[in-house]
């Protein structure tokens, strides 16, 4: 798999999953048609905290000293995500949206930065596995998916590979997951 423009592995950590919720988080790699990577990871002021399941670390990792206010945070993203590349990710509709969000709260009107196309590796990785004869089973979990096509989240011995559910482990994870679909050796080792 060849792409002839800039992507943007990214993700967000988000306060919840609903139309209140903001984003506390968010991380990014970018990486130009020479390979040449660069990153960006920022955490925003916000209302709220998480659920209680994500309150723990939430509670440990977030800095409320170091994190941005919204207009700071957006003008950060924008600097990162210019030139309109593609947002690549685990469901990236979602962490668009929460951006979209964030851009209203520091009062952006213009549209964002980023291409409106975006890359989700799930759907991706589910036409690949049909397009070779695989069956997937549906509803799929997004680990299993990117395992099958040589990106999985857990070593051999049970081990994490990823800080899962943190912006920065997400993103290396959905970049890793990316380059593995650029792979045509996962086909084989499955049949």
């Amino acid at each position: 798999m060849t792409i002839t423009g800039d992507v943007v592995f990214l993700d967000t950590e988000t306060t919840g999953l609903d139309c209140y919720d903001r984003v506390w988080e968010v991380a990014a790699i970018r990486r130009d048609m020479a390979g040449r990577e660069s990153k960006l990871h920022i955490q925003v002021q916000h209302a709220g905290s998480p659920p209680p399941k994500f309150r723990e670390d939430y509670d440990r990792r977030f800095d409320r000293s170091g994190a941005l206010p919204h207009t700071a945070a957006a003008s950060a993203l924008t600097e990162f995500l210019s030139g309109r590349p593609h947002i690549v990710g685990v469901n990236p509709a979602f962490d668009a949206q929460m951006l979209e969000r964030l851009y209203v709260d520091a009062w952006v009107s213009e549209a964002p930065p980023w291409h409106y196309h975006l890359i989700d590796l799930p759907a991706v990785t589910i036409g690949v596995l049909l397009a070779h004869g695989h069956e997937v089973e549906l509803p799929y979990r997004s680990d299993d998916l990117a395992a099958r096509v040589g990106a999985p989240t857990r070593e051999e011995d049970g081990t994490p590979r990823y800080a899962r559910h943190t912006a920065m482990g997400d993103v290396l994870w959905a970049r890793d997951w990316f380059d593995a679909l650029s792979l045509t050796a996962w086909a084989a080792s499955e049949e």
